[in-house]
């Protein structure tokens, strides 16, 4: 645990303690709830441990450490409370929590008890509501005692998904409610799961136990599985469409490579004409990308001052030669000339579908504060900000 975050530490501890009291209460409201049956404790713990082998990864790949896991565990859990007791149901949820830990990748001792003592604290919640709420474990024929059942579910899947979502916003630096968010479509299949043991045993808790439970069982088992397999298919695709869009954006950044490493081609072809201002459009997107990232600019004003500071002289393939390689000063109307570049080079790339905002950069780069620039006037903030940092970078190197 030397790794983790110091609030993490302390959380996990939190549920240790929880479950050490859950598994106490548990234990003691079994003296009243629960009675030993060899046929039907032989039967549900082990069903209990296999079912939980059976688990749809979420949220990740299991290699990469970061992934989660649903089963049909509860499904278990829930019969052992109702058939069982209280007992019957802390035993089935640690078993099962130790086959889902022990048959996935290799988990820190830590990490397993902390599951462990959030399924106790999971079977505890659902214990409560079925004893508040229905009247007790076994107490099948009544309505209430119905409507508990799911209830119940809910209440597992809340402190589950809770206690989760916590240790892993902890972790991570990220938002507790957002770990909880990306589960919450596992919920319904809490609730109709625990619905059908309610309606398996109001069904078969007639007549000798060893029948009613194998009866039980032949009911609810198969249901349980077609759902546990169609959210199996649902996770499957949607891991499928994550992929196909991880691939489209891979291939959209290398076309945003590809698609500045040409403009950069064509802007270093430019600058090459001028012997004055060779390299000048390289030193210029340094400075520029440097102040830019320094006041926090980013995204797609970012990129589109990396593209425009790159092709900000383009419209120069406007102004005669004999302009750009005079060697002494210019008179006013070649003056004249050389300031129609912003707007000539703005006109060049206006049919270029640039997927960044490179026109301002270049359009705007000559405009002053105090509105002296050209080629509109703009002053103040009416310039936009990536032209203003590139006329910065762009004075700074001249």
């Amino acid at each position: 645990m030397g790794t983790l975050p110091r609030r993490a530490r302390g959380f996990i501890l939190a549920i240790w303690g929880l479950g050490l009291l859950a598994a106490a209460a548990l234990a003691i409201a079994s003296r009243r709830e629960s009675h030993f049956d060899l046929w039907e404790w032989a039967l549900l713990l082990p069903l209990a441990t296999v079912i939980g082998c059976q688990k749809i990864t979420i949220g990740g790949r299991p290699e990469s450490g970061n992934a989660m896991t649903i089963s049909l565990s509860f499904v278990a859990v829930f019969t052992c409370l109702l058939w069982i007791g209280p007992l019957g149901g802390l035993l089935a949820a640690v078993l099962s929590c130790l086959a889902t830990c022990l048959t996935r990748r290799e988990q820190p001792a830590y990490q397993i008890a902390f599951n462990v003592a959030l399924a106790a604290c999971e079977t505890w919640a659902a214990a409560i509501v079925l004893q508040l709420v229905g009247g007790g474990f076994q107490n099948a024929g009544k309505l209430l005692w119905l409507f508990s059942v799911p209830l119940s579910g809910g209440a597992m899947f809340a402190v589950s998904s809770v206690g989760v979502g916590i240790v892993v916003a902890l972790c991570t630096a990220t938002s507790a409610w957002k770990q909880v968010r990306s589960v919450l479509w596992a919920l319904p299949s809490y609730i109709a799961g625990t619905a059908v043991v309610a309606v398996g045993t109001l069904l078969f808790h007639e007549g000798g136990r060893a029948t009613s439970l194998g009866g039980m069982v032949l009911f609810v088992l198969p249901m349980s599985l077609l759902a546990f397999q169609a959210y199996r298919i649902y996770v499957s695709r949607e891991e499928e469409r994550r992929k196909r869009i991880e691939d489209l954006q891979s291939s959209q950044d290398r076309l945003a490579e590809l698609y500045l490493a040409t403009v950069r081609s064509l802007a270093l072809a430019i600058d090459a004409k001028d012997q004055y201002t060779h390299q000048h459009i390289l030193r210029v997107q340094r400075y520029a990308m440097a102040i830019a990232r320094e006041i926090g600019l980013e995204g797609d004003e970012l990129k589109g001052l990396e593209t425009g500071a790159l092709l900000h002289d383009i419209g120069k393939l406007g102004v005669p030669e004999y302009i750009l390689l005079k060697p002494g000063k210019l008179t006013p109307e070649e003056f004249e000339k050389i300031k129609k570049h912003p707007e000539i080079g703005a006109a060049i790339l206006d049919p270029v579908p640039f997927p960044w905002p490179v026109l301002p950069v270049v359009k705007y780069h000559h405009e002053r504060w105090d509105g002296t620039g050209y080629p509109e006037g703009l002053a103040g903030e009416e310039i936009p900000l990536t032209a203003r940092i590139l006329a910065v970078a762009d004075a700074y190197d001249a």
